[in-house]
């Protein structure tokens, strides 16, 4: 399915890139750690991805031939999407304002059990509602979180694979790649670096993004097809 998104909307693709790309930039200008700016940053890419995540959805799952780069709010499904996937994105914002280098003395154990348990409970949540996107993005008007939090009882550990199946192989090649440019000094303090480092870090930072986004959109139109019932359901 990655593969169908690169041949077959290879615009679509570059687009998803500059957007990585500009938002890793912006966090590498701040002149200090600001997790208000890096939580409107994570909207603002959020939004610009919208029309994208859509069509390529679209495209995964109904084989429609995407178009061009648009905002089609007019759409009540584009509408809802938009506000599921800030509603998902915005999830992930309390881990920007934790401080994992403050010393919070004997409350530090409980600090940290609390972050375990609030990412134990974002990931549940997720995978709950992952029928969500592909489900509005497919052409469901009349779509409920309920339907995709029935969908998904009982099978979570069948979406876990789906999920990990999808990310391994890429998660190796991640891996890989950044033990590779630790070498060439794109690891080191931002402030340390020239400008040259710092777009080539915001360059691969921007490509790993990608190469992250493109499976979690496979996995999500693959989740639909096997697993999705309710969500399937026209009114």
């Amino acid at each position: 399915m990655t593969r169908d998104a690169v041949c077959r909307a290879p615009h679509l693709v570059l687009i998803t890139l500059l957007v990585f790309v500009g938002a890793e930039a912006f966090g590498n200008a701040l002149p200090a750690y600001s997790p208000a700016l890096r939580t409107l940053a994570d909207v603002i890419r959020c939004i610009l991805l919208v029309p994208v995540d859509f069509a390529l959805y679209r495209l995964l799952l109904l084989a429609e031939p995407p178009g061009g780069y648009r905002f089609d709010f007019a759409s009540i499904r584009v509408r809802r999407f938009l506000v599921w996937s800030l509603a998902f994105e915005l999830l992930t914002a309390p881990a920007l304002f934790l401080d994992t280098e403050a010393d919070f003395g004997d409350a530090g154990l409980v600090v940290a059990g609390a972050g375990v348990a609030y990412v134990a409970a974002l990931i549940y949540v997720v995978l709950r509602l992952a029928l969500l996107l592909p489900a509005l993005a497919a052409g469901r008007d009349n779509l409920s979180w309920r339907d995709a939090w029935a969908d998904s009882r009982g099978r979570l550990w069948r979406l876990i694979k789906i999920v990990l199946g999808a990310l391994l192989p890429v998660l190796a090649i991640a891996v890989l790649a950044k033990i590779a440019v630790g070498y060439i000094g794109l690891e080191s303090d931002v402030a340390d670096m020239s400008d040259w480092r710092l777009w080539g870090r915001s360059i691969f930072y921007g490509a790993l993004a990608v190469v992250m986004q493109l499976p979690l959109l496979a996995a999500g139109a693959m989740s639909f097809n096997w697993i999705g019932d309710r969500v399937k359901q026209t009114a």
